[in-house]
């Protein structure tokens, strides 16, 4: 691990560490260290080969970041989430001061939150309301501070609640453009789901009804819901057969049917893919739940 770092405080730093039992080193989260600072222009942070991910926070001024080549201004409510064994540099940005809140955290869950938040590359999500982070990280210091015996079980639910908020928040970026992007994507959900029994129902029927060409709008789909409009087509069509396969005695052909599936060895297939195991079996180990 290669480590920089040169401090100028405007108030001194407060960084936690801590470090989980083995009753949650298993657990898909864990916390390293939790702290926050407020540093003047002179600071800066240089860093690669660490071994966790951090969430950083900025709650006043500005931070600059380089990270895989790439240079970023966090402003005020910008939230991120970096992988620190890549080479990235942070330090105070234009506005003179830079003040923040960060967590290093670790674990097996971090790189599929890590994937999803940065899927088109490094994602400062802009967080208008950050009363759910706010909530999480002042439950999470008052653990570490007070070295509650609960801590090392009730941690990782608010590290993984302060990842959703990031996931579910990352193409926010508050523009008439992005609001009627994502006004347009909910209503081309609720017409695939009115649409699922056709099987002539195709993205390039969304697409038209969306108002856009299908290459436009693919590309659209895939940036606010993270999948591609095909891939959600056959997981609300799975979905639905579930819904059958558990409320009716209808024959797997006649659900694939009903769903929009013209092969029923493709519904097979896609079905097994999505849930690990075939129609016919979930039928099984569904009835009466």
């Amino acid at each position: 691990m290669k480590t920089r770092y040169h401090f100028d405080n405007i108030e001194e730093p407060v960084m936690i560490p801590f470090t989980p039992l083995p009753v949650s080193s298993k657990l898909p989260y864990q916390l390293c260290t939790i702290g926050y600072v407020h540093f003047a222009q002179d600071f800066y942070t240089q860093r690669e080969g660490q071994q966790n991910y951090q969430i950083i926070h900025t709650d006043a001024g500005s931070g600059l970041l380089t990270y895989k080549g790439k240079r970023y201004t966090l402003e005020k409510n910008h939230v991120i989430l970096i992988d620190c064994n890549e080479q990235h540099h942070y330090c105070t940005g234009p506005a003179g001061e830079w003040k923040y809140r960060f967590l290093h955290i670790n674990g097996g869950g971090c790189p599929a939150f890590y994937d999803t938040i940065n899927q088109s590359g490094l994602t400062p999500v802009l967080l208008a309301h950050s009363s759910e982070f706010n909530y999480c990280f002042q439950k999470i210091l008052a653990y570490v501070e007070e070295g509650d015996l609960r801590s090392d079980l009730v941690i990782p639910v608010h590290i993984m609640r302060i990842l959703t908020e990031l996931a579910l928040n990352r193409n926010n970026q508050h523009t008439r453009k992005s609001e009627y992007h994502r006004q347009v994507i909910d209503d081309a959900v609720r017409f695939m789901e009115n649409q699922i029994g056709r099987a002539d129902f195709s993205v390039t029927e969304i697409a038209r009804h969306a108002g856009f060409n299908e290459n436009y709008f693919s590309r659209l789909f895939k940036r606010m819901t993270g999948t591609s409009a095909q891939e959600y087509l056959i997981r609300l069509r799975i979905d639905r057969s579930k819904h059958l396969l558990k409320k009716s005695a209808k024959p797997v052909s006649e659900v694939a049917f009903e769903v929009g599936f013209e092969n029923v060895n493709v519904y097979i297939r896609d079905f097994k893919k999505l849930t690990g195991v075939t129609p016919l079996k979930y039928r099984l180990y569904a009835e009466g739940v």
